[in-house]
């Protein structure tokens, strides 16, 4: 009946705003590791090494940042915000960030 298929749509929905918002919240912590790790083996790297994790952690911070927007948009227009390509592009921005950084990390 309509309803039942209105109840379906609603618990699909509210499914998957909840894993939109725990995939942006687990990159967003996931980031502020990679940096903290960074930052406490910053010592460790020669100058070059040096200049290259600061352009890399300020990349991850920007990715934070659009992250802490995407969630703010998903928390107030709900539901509604889940096709946004603001969504899609913080994710994105988010993951690349984080590949170059654990990269990085990984080599020093």
């Amino acid at each position: 009946s309509g309803k039942e298929t209105r109840q379906d749509i609603k618990e699909v929905t509210s499914r998957a705003y909840r894993e939109v918002e725990a995939r942006l919240k687990g990159a967003y912590a996931d980031l502020g590791d990679l940096v903290e790790m960074g930052t406490k083996k910053a010592y460790e790297f020669s100058a070059k090494g040096r200049a290259q994790f600061d352009k890399l952690s300020d990349q991850a911070v920007a990715a934070q940042g659009k992250l802490k927007n995407a969630l703010s948009e998903l928390r107030s227009r709900g539901e509604d915000a889940l096709s946004d390509e603001d969504l899609q592009s913080a994710m994105e921005s988010a993951q690349e960030a984080k590949e170059h950084l654990t990269d990085f990390l990984r080599r020093n």
